[in-house]
C-alpha cells in the first residue's frame, strides 16, 4: 500500500540502507526467490551499525491526544535497543503440559548480549559465534504534533475497552511521506521510525475497515 503514495522500485546504485541480496530454494515448487535483507552479507562476518531516527508523534484525534512520547521510554528499553541474552530459555511452550510449559534449554548459543533483531539474523544465518552483527543506533528526536482533521479520522474503543485514534490510511501516509521529505535528519541511509501510541489506520470511508 505504502507504494501508492510517493513509492518507487529502489535501484541498485540508491543511496539507501545497507543491505544484501541472497535467494532461497523451495523445492516444494521448485522456485528460487530472491530477497533483500539489512546489514552486510553475513558471510562476510562483519557488524553493521543502522541509525534509528525516532521521531514521537504526538496525534490528535476527534479531541483526544494519542502521544507517542508517552511509549518512547518504554521503546527505548526494550528489546529492539537494549542487549539480553539469548543463549538459552528457561522454560518453552508445551501444550501437552498441564500448565502450558516445560523444561527450557539451548536457545541460540553465542547470543549472550544483543539486541532481539542482532539475536534473530546471527540464528538465522548460523553466524552466532561470528562476528556478523545488525545493531540498532537509536536517535531521539524532538516530538510532532499531527492534527488529524475531523473527516480523517475517528475514536473507536477495542474489544478491551482501549480508546484508539483512528486515522484514514490515505490522509496518513501523505503525512508520513512529507515528514521523509521535509526532515532535515531524514537520512536515506538511516531507518525512519515515527513512534504514535495507540494510533491506528483505517482502509476508505469506514473507521471499522
Amino acid at each position: 500500500m505504502s507504494a501508492t503514495v510517493g513509492g518507487a522500485k529502489p535501484q541498485p546504485s540508491a543511496n539507501t540502507l545497507t543491505h544484501f541480496f541472497r535467494t532461497a530454494f523451495n523445492p516444494l515448487d521448485a522456485t528460487t526467490f530472491g530477497f533483500n535483507m539489512v546489514g552486510q552479507e553475513p558471510s562476510l562476518r562483519q557488524s553493521t551499525t543502522i541509525t534509528v531516527d525516532i521521531t514521537p508523534l504526538n496525534v490528535n484525534v476527534g479531541g483526544e491526544a494519542f502521544n507517542g512520547s508517552d511509549v518512547l521510554q518504554p521503546t527505548l528499553t526494550s528489546p529492539v535497543f537494549t542487549n539480553n541474552d539469548y543463549s538459552s530459555t528457561q522454560f518453552v511452550s508445551d501444550r501437552a503440559v498441564a500448565k502450558g510449559f516445560t523444561t527450557g534449554g539451548i536457545l541460540s548459543p553465542g547470543n549472550t548480549s544483543n539486541q532481539l533483531e542482532d539475536a534473530i539474523m546471527r540464528s538465522q544465518f548460523n553466524e552466532q559465534g561470528t562476528g556478523y552483527h545488525l545493531i540498532l543506533n537509536p536517535v531521539v528526536h524532538p516530538a510532532i504534533t499531527v492534527d488529524v482533521p475531523g473527516d480523517q479520522g475517528a475514536l473507536i474503543k477495542t474489544p478491551r475497552g482501549v480508546v484508539a485514534g483512528d486515522v484514514a490510511v490515505k490522509w496518513w501516509s501523505t503525512r508520513i511521506q512529507n515528514l521523509n521529505n521535509s526532515l532535515s535528519y531524514a537520512d536515506p541511509t538511516h531507518l525512519q521510525l515515527y513512534l504514535t501510541d495507540n494510533v491506528m489506520n483505517f482502509i476508505g470511508r469506514n473507521p471499522l475497515n
